[in-house]
């Protein structure tokens, strides 16, 4: 599994709206915490769809798909 680190969203990247991992959205109180690549819609549809996790207290939900739009993906670099 690839490891997403940003997707900007949009067709424009200086006017796109941009996802991290780590950012705070919904007035601070969550963070986004994961970015996936939904395989089994890409392999079902071939629709590259997006979807974004926040956490609160522990608890982990989805908050956001993005699909069938203009996208860059910034993959997170990891070396061990």
């Amino acid at each position: 599994m690839e490891l997403i680190r940003k997707v900007s969203v949009g067709p424009n990247p200086k006017d796109c709206m941009a996802y991290s991992v780590g950012q705070s959205v919904i007035d601070g109180s969550y963070k986004i915490t994961d970015i996936i690549l939904d395989d089994r819609t890409l392999h079902k549809t071939t629709v590259h769809k997006y979807d974004i996790y926040v956490e609160k207290n522990n608890e982990r939900f989805l908050w956001k798909s993005v699909m069938n739009c203009p996208c860059v993906v910034e993959n997170d670099l990891k070396f061990d």
